[in-house]
């Protein structure tokens, strides 16, 4: 799991971590990866189209 070095030591005098990302449940990674993707698609979409107008515009 990613972490990150916290600049604390623990009681050994070693560097203390702390992650970064927690698990989460199956269903809940799913809707999280979903909705992701959907408005990846949606910008993707909106950049497509804003592509096409701007290729249509007389000079």
């Amino acid at each position: 799991m990613p972490d990150y070095k916290t600049g604390r030591l623990d009681d050994n005098g070693k560097d203390v971590y702390q992650d970064i990302a927690y698990p989460v449940t199956r269903q809940f990674r799913q809707e999280l990866y979903d909705g992701i993707v959907k408005e990846f698609h949606v910008v993707m979409g909106h950049m497509k189209q804003a592509d096409k107008e701007e290729k249509i515009k007389p000079e």
